[in-house]
């Protein structure tokens, strides 16, 4: 590996230091993976690269030799991000809302603190049981994680790449036979894909960010099942450096334009897909189980419980459109302060926009405009509208996200605030009418200091 970056050590001119090769190369990175090699000893063979992007390059690497294993050099992936010359332009936007980055200023620094990001959401997906690469270590702007791919060395495709044709049509019957085999398998994967988003929002905690078929890795199945359109083969998620909190503000946004991604990708695959406002409910929500065969069969559900589109007209088709395209556009909280903001800003928040952030019997007691429904059951507890009866001021009562009122004077009326100020006066008027006057004050003052004088 030396061999390759000898100009490294043998060039000392002004600007060597950013001197790049493979878009990646530069001095200080050759210097990690140096250590890596060296000291670390993570990394003993680099074999060539097999995927560059906008941000990084990976290279197929090999393991020191495992004595345990009976000698054998385990693949590896060790990912460069670029320094000097990266041309991934829209970090701010995923950056805005990290916690750890207080300080962290541009360039390598940042890159550094990607390439961390990434080891940690791994980590991450790897405890959920979401598939993805095994991070084994990182370093400044290098990442090392095991290699997916076959035993030969050879890089699982992307999604956008997969071939699920793995029959051959001699006959009339067996391509019409292979086509429905593909169509199915297809439909499996988008169901598998839901569900690993389930559990990367709900277990892990975070939004991928940049969710689509470049970003995934397909694994084929083993040869037993080659044909069974149960196992379809497995999806892998990679890069996830740019994934997103809860609590970043942007998260519910690249959320929706994931599932957007999705979808119009498995569209393109002729898959019967769920509308965007369907899998947002599903993917947020607390009672929707994350075991996977519960997911499947509660999608299968969702499929069954859906309208029908077989028989809507062109209209209604482009009025389903419409709604669709409101809904990737639309504010949602992510917050019940947020949420109560909005509602008291004028704005209706419906069933969709505030179901994640309900538990599911408040849920079910709203109606379509986020409204409480009363019931009959209500009657009977000395209410008129059906809602307990609060002691106090108005300050107590819940409003319709069943959350307490703010207090402060930006949430009371204008005539309110008035009536306010009017007792207040009020009542300090009376106090002052029965204060004693200082005159008489002073003389009982001073007489009781006389007599601890005199005592003394």
């Amino acid at each position: 590996m030396a061999d390759q970056f000898d100009f490294v050590t043998q060039s000392s001119k002004l600007g060597s230091e950013r001197e790049t090769r493979d878009r990646v190369l530069d001095a200080l990175t050759i210097k990690t993976l140096n250590k890596l090699i060296n000291t670390d000893r993570v990394v003993e063979i680099v074999e060539g690269c097999i995927s560059s992007g906008k941000e990084a390059n990976v290279y197929h690497c090999r393991a020191p030799a495992d004595e345990q294993n009976g000698g054998s050099r385990r693949r590896i992936a060790v990912k460069v991000y670029a320094t000097t010359a990266n041309i991934f332009k829209s970090r701010q936007v995923y950056m805005q809302g990290w916690h750890n980055t207080n300080g962290v200023r541009a360039g390598r620094e940042m890159i550094a603190q990607w390439a961390t990001n990434e080891f940690n959401h791994l980590k991450r997906l790897q405890k959920a049981g979401i598939p993805c690469p095994e991070p084994i270590d990182h370093r400044d702007n290098v990442l090392v994680m095991s290699l997916l791919g076959s035993e030969d060395g050879t890089a699982y495709p992307r999604l956008l790449n997969a071939n699920l044709d793995t029959t051959t049509a001699d006959t009339e019957a067996n391509e019409e036979l292979r086509d429905h085999s593909e169509a199915a398998k297809w439909a499996r994967l988008y169901t598998q894909l839901l569900c690993y988003m389930r559990r990367m929002y709900k277990v892990s905690r975070l939004v991928h960010g940049d969710l689509s078929e470049y970003n995934i890795l397909y694994s084929p199945p083993s040869t037993a099942s080659v044909d069974d359109s149960e196992d379809a083969g497995t999806l892998h998620i990679i890069d996830v450096s740019q994934s997103l909190e809860h609590d970043h503000p942007e998260c519910l946004t690249m959320l929706r334009r994931d599932i957007n991604n999705v979808n119009t990708f498995f569209r393109r695959k002729k898959v019967d897909f769920l509308n965007d406002s369907t899998i947002f409910e599903f993917v947020t929500v607390d009672e929707v189980p994350i075991e996977m065969e519960e997911m499947y069969a509660h999608i299968d559900s969702l499929y069954e419980s859906r309208n029908p589109t077989a028989g809507m007209t062109a209209e209604e088709r482009a009025m389903a459109e419409v709604e669709e395209n409101e809904f990737r556009d639309k504010f949602i909280p992510r917050t019940l302060t947020e949420a109560y903001e909005l509602e008291s800003g004028g704005v209706e928040a419906d069933r969709t926009a505030i179901s994640h952030l309900l538990a599911k019997k408040d849920v079910e007691d709203m109606d379509d405009s986020g409204k409480e429904l009363q019931d009959d059951s209500s009657e009977s507890d000395g209410s008129e509208f059906g809602a307990p009866v609060h002691s106090g001021d108005e300050e107590g009562s819940e409003d319709a996200f069943g959350q307490k009122r703010p207090r402060g004077k930006k949430h009371v009326d204008k005539a309110e605030k008035h009536a306010h100020k009017m007792a207040v006066k009020e009542e300090k008027r009376e106090q002052r009418a029965k204060k004693m006057p200082k005159k008489v004050k002073a003389v009982l003052v001073a007489k009781t200091a006389y007599k601890k004088t005199k005592k003394k």
